[in-house]
């Protein structure tokens, strides 16, 4: 039996409302249709105007990008902030039910196909980009623990500078994970990573990016909220981030579920079609004509989520062949009417024969055994994370009972 991961607890609160009636009527619009209704539910006294119009592209944004919009047309209190207008009477009508809901449905359907595009990969390929996330969430969960560490015991960090500079990460943070090509220039790309201290606050001016895992209550405030040293921020973007909607829901032992969602585990809790992750910043490396410059004046591109692949496949009596390459994905203009390319990727860095992947590093890792002898078993968060030694102890730790 498959479970729902998103359960709909905001409508638990609405159940009070169902006693009332609703009564339609269709009022003429030269924009678009809108709705009239007396509904008791919502207000005794007051009729309530449903009109598409009255909803701006980052109100919607939320509820077009997520998935169970997309594939099933769910829309509940997760799809909206709770100050959109007629959010009560939204929620009310999708619990509801009946023409109230289909009206609504139908509307939000015409205006996000209108104001969105949505191509997504071949649900097999899928796998391989999350393969790359997979990888990302554990490193950004490992730099979490050694950022807290550094910033309560700083005699433990302060000659390396910064924690970014340990062995551990040098593969992953220090080296390029991937090369692209553009315009015949190269650029190569290395993971974004945002260092926070205790009382530091970014400010984000661009109102088409935001933090990862607002819309499941994280970094609301200061005081509590997590930082993620690699993909703190999302960029919004009409043209969707192409991942599947597929393995959304948990099975019997949620294999399937978080080898398609490794973002739902650790550290972000999002939803990479609702919230491309801000990853790699491509630096230029030289061209073919005089290795100074870029042709184009672009010193350096942006890049969100995994890499992905785009393939063909040919079929003939004897075998499939796969006719593939990796991409990169660029928001070079979000918002409504975004800009998007896709930026072929020419060399892979990550996942070659001289790359040691996060899970090989913790198989072969020696836990520590002063953190042994301290650890609790049934709570083994509680430990003091003191030096290096314990936070790699502990997170290999978790890697081996997530995994």
């Amino acid at each position: 039996m498959k479970i729902k991961l998103i359960t709909l607890i905001a409508f638990l609160l609405l159940v009070s409302f169902c006693g009332g009636s609703s009564e339609i009527a269709t009022v003429e619009n030269t924009s678009s249709t809108s709705k009239v209704l007396n509904d008791e539910s919502v207000n005794d006294e007051e009729e309530v105007v449903f009109n598409i119009n009255d909803y701006s592209w980052d109100e919607l944004y939320p509820l077009c990008s997520d998935f169970r919009f997309i594939e099933y047309q769910i829309i509940d209190s997760m799809s909206f902030s709770r100050d959109v207008k007629n959010w009560d009477y939204i929620l009310w009508a999708s619990f509801d039910g009946g023409e109230d809901y289909e009206f609504l449905k139908n509307e939000f359907l015409n205006y996000c196909e209108k104001n969105f595009t949505y191509e997504p990969m071949e649900e097999f390929l899928w796998n391989l980009s999350a393969n790359w996330m997979s990888e990302i969430v554990l490193l950004n969960y490992w730099t979490q623990l050694m950022n807290k560490m550094c910033l309560n015991v700083e005699n433990e960090c302060k000659d390396d500078g910064s924690f970014l500079n340990f062995s551990e990460f040098e593969s992953h943070i220090l080296a390029p994970a991937f090369e692209i090509d553009f315009e015949e220039d190269s650029y190569l790309c290395y993971l974004h990573t945002t260092t926070l201290s205790k009382d530091d606050e970014t400010d984000i001016k661009n109102k088409y990016i935001d933090y990862t895992g607002k819309n499941f209550g994280l970094n609301e405030n200061s005081s509590d909220k997590e930082i993620n040293i690699i993909g703190n921020t999302y960029i919004k973007s009409s043209v969707l981030f192409p991942k599947p909607t597929i393995g959304y829901y948990l099975d019997e032992s949620a294999e399937d579920y978080y080898k398609n969602n490794p973002t739902s585990r650790f550290t972000y809790y999002n939803d990479l079609i609702k919230e491309p992750l801000y990853l790699w910043d491509c630096l230029f490396q030289s061209n073919n004509s005089n290795g100074e410059t870029p042709k184009n004046s672009q010193w350096i591109i942006y890049g969100y989520g995994p890499p992905f692949v785009r393939a063909e496949s040919s079929f003939n009596t004897s075998e499939v062949e796969l006719k593939g390459n990796y991409y990169m994905w660029s928001v070079v203009k979000p918002g409504p009417n975004s800009v998007v390319e896709e930026y072929k990727i020419t060399k892979l860095y990550w996942f070659n024969e001289d790359f040691t992947t996060i899970k090989d590093f913790c198989s072969r890792y020696s836990l520590d055994k002063e953190y042994l002898n301290e650890q609790d078993i049934d709570y083994p968060f509680l430990i003091n994370l003191k030096n290096k030694e314990y936070v790699n102890s502990y997170f290999c730790s978790e890697v081996a009972l997530n995994n």
